[in-house]
């Protein structure tokens, strides 16, 4: 039955991934740990598989306000699954990218379905299984700037501003990959 979980994790990863309220459940907090449920045992006693998204249009994962239907290579992947599994998807909560945590930890949803960039902070949350794809992230300068054309170092430098939302991927990548470079406005 294990088994049934594993393939709910590394099916439905993106590189970008699947975080599962199984891992949270070992995780979060617990009141009473003899009556506790996981999420795997929900899905596995329900037959639904409770999923957060986050609209990433139109290719990844849309969902139509007026219809409900769902669409996009996330979607489609998350209900051949599903669907191989004998699952029903339940489109639960439309969480965004900021708040899926909580909607995992608070047990409102039993993954999110649209995809994340794995992230260390959040890896102390959830749990990653293996991409199914990945998006490429590019610098951009102005037109006429060739100071970085043959040497990306050079952006890793105290006088270079990049500009990124805070606590964002590119902010995490800018962060990352080139720490001398100023990120603040």
């Amino acid at each position: 039955m294990k088994f049934l979980h594993v393939l709910l994790v590394v099916a439905l990863s993106v590189a970008t991934t699947l975080a599962t309220a199984h891992f949270m459940a070992t995780l979060a907090p617990k009141n009473n740990e003899a009556n506790h449920e996981t999420a795997y045992d929900r899905v596995l006693q329900t037959g639904v598989l409770r999923c957060g998204y986050a609209d990433w249009p139109p290719y990844v994962f849309t969902k139509d306000p007026t219809t409900g239907q769902v669409s996009g290579i996330l979607a489609d992947v998350t209900k051949a699954v599903a669907a191989k599994l004998n699952l029903k998807v339940d489109w639960a909560e439309n969480t965004g990218w900021g708040s899926y945590i909580e909607s995992l930890r608070s047990h409102r949803i039993d993954a999110f379905c649209s995809g994340v960039w794995r992230q260390g902070e959040r890896g102390r949350y959830i749990g990653y299984g293996l991409p199914i794809f990945f998006s490429a992230t590019y610098p951009y300068v102005a037109m006429n700037d060739h100071r970085f054309d043959k040497d990306l170092s050079a952006i890793n430098h105290p006088d270079i501003r990049i500009s990124a939302m805070d606590g964002e991927q590119s902010d995490i990548i800018a962060k990352d990959s080139f720490p001398k470079a100023n990120t603040n406005p």
